[in-house]
């Protein structure tokens, strides 16, 4: 037996269980079934279960999800709260690998504690047991290691051919057999008169009484309209049937991934349209962007409840591709770096890094004079997309092509006849209210 601190008797007969499953469902390793066969060994040992600690739905490879119970259950062990914390099978504990789980061999051995593994027959204050332990922690990770490569491998063959990877079908489309949209012909109309109402300066909330009020379901379980649900569907690449890119929030791990930036091909460069043969979105991604557009400068005008609204920070966030992994780049201080580790929780063997004002300023100077030196009849500036972001075309009644408010003050600022004689069509204008 490995010499460890002693514990009192009492804490000594008391036993946490840990119990996590990544898809929350039943089965031979569901919750209930790790429970009962827990309980039933800790009956057979003489210890008294003091309480269950569940991670339902929760994935133990990812660096970046929050597991709130697998904290709780290692802090009352390193607490001297119980004496041992009892798990099903090592991968449920951790698929991290000898890192994580030689760490709180570490810890637990420092103050008296155990481990013990049910399925694995793993016990860490058996003699040689932790040795295997962290064999057995490094294979585990490395079949989580094999699964995501598999599952992402997928994903991108998927978004490549333009199908829909699965999920409730987004509002206002519904999704074949082929897993490509075609318009549902009510709730497409419903959401052509949201935008309205948006661009109108209606509230989200507004919208979310009326529709509940009116009984329209969301999608999925039909649960009742939120300003969140309504947020989403409108900022979703999805609703310009554009297959969208996943980014998981900044503000720290566990927190719900956004898909409001069109995902584009690594080897072409080109967003990949959802929509099936013949088949035409809701709204363009030009009229997209110009709605995105509204909505924010309400936020930076009026802000959202408490929170601070982050203001805009760069010119090309989520444009600029990392060349080692082909994932967008957004600054970070005064760069812009890959953020692949934000998407997958995966580190890039060799991350883009460049300064914010070299790469903007090198653009800024390309795209002025690139503009400057097309014929007044060129089809580039009736175009209805001029690379991501020009939002609309000229009419008839005189209002000019349009752009967002940022580009609009970029092309402002470069046509400053104090920074030279940079010229831009007078075509580009922000529009009249």
């Amino acid at each position: 037996m490995l010499l460890m601190p002693k514990r009192s008797a009492a804490v000594a007969t008391l036993v946490d269980l840990y119990l996590r499953l990544s898809i929350d469902k039943e089965g031979e390793d569901s919750l209930e079934r790790q429970e009962a066969d827990l309980r039933a060994w800790a009956a057979r040992e003489g210890l008294t279960v003091r309480k269950v600690w569940r991670d339902a739905g929760v994935s133990g490879y990812k660096a970046n999800i929050a597991r709130p119970d697998f904290e709780k259950a290692v802090a009352a062990v390193l607490a001297g709260e119980v004496g041992t914390l009892a798990v099903w099978k090592l991968d449920r504990l951790s698929r991290r690998g000898a890192g994580q789980i030689g760490t709180l061999l570490d810890d637990f051995s420092a103050v008296g504690g155990r481990l013990y593994f049910l399925k694995d027959s793993l016990d860490s204050s058996g003699s040689g047991h932790r040795m295997v332990i962290v064999m057995v922690s490094e294979q585990a990770c490395a079949e989580s290691a094999n699964t995501s490569l598999r599952v992402r491998s997928k994903k991108d063959s998927s978004r490549r051919a333009g199908h829909y990877l699965g999920g409730p079908p987004p509002f206002g489309y519904d999704v074949g057999a082929d897993r490509k949209l075609r318009q549902n012909p009510d709730k497409a109309v419903l959401v052509r008169v949201l935008v309205d109402r948006l661009l109108a300066g209606e509230s989200m909330l507004a919208v979310c009484r009326d529709w509940n009020l009116r009984g329209i379901p969301t999608r999925g379980r039909g649960k009742e309209w939120r300003s969140s649900a309504v947020s989403m569907t409108v900022r979703s690449s999805v609703l310009s049937g554009l297959v969208p890119e996943k980014r998981r929030a900044e503000d720290g791990p566990g927190k719900r991934a956004t898909n409001s930036t069109a995902w584009r091909d690594p080897e072409t460069g080109e967003t990949v349209s959802l929509m099936a043969d013949g088949e035409a979105p809701i709204l363009s991604e030009s009229e997209r962007l110009r709605l995105l557009d509204t909505l924010d400068s309400r936020l930076r005008r009026y802000g959202r409840g408490l929170r601070t609204v982050k203001q805009p920070k760069s010119l090309l966030g989520g444009l600029i591709m990392c060349a080692s992994c082909q994932r967008s780049a957004n600054t970070f201080g005064n760069s812009y770096r890959c953020r692949r580790v934000h998407y997958d929780g995966q580190d890039c063997q060799r991350p883009l890094v460049v300064s914010v004002t070299t790469i903007e300023a090198a653009v800024r100077h390309a795209w002025a004079y690139g503009l400057a030196a097309l014929e007044p009849d060129s089809p580039v500036l009736a175009a209805e997309t001029l690379g991501e972001h020009t939002v609309s075309v000229s009419s008839s009644e005189g209002n000019g092509v349009y752009l967002t408010s940022r580009e609009a003050a970029t092309i402002a600022h470069l046509a400053n006849p104090r920074r030279g004689s940079v010229r831009t069509p007078s075509a580009y204008q922000t529009p009249r209210q």
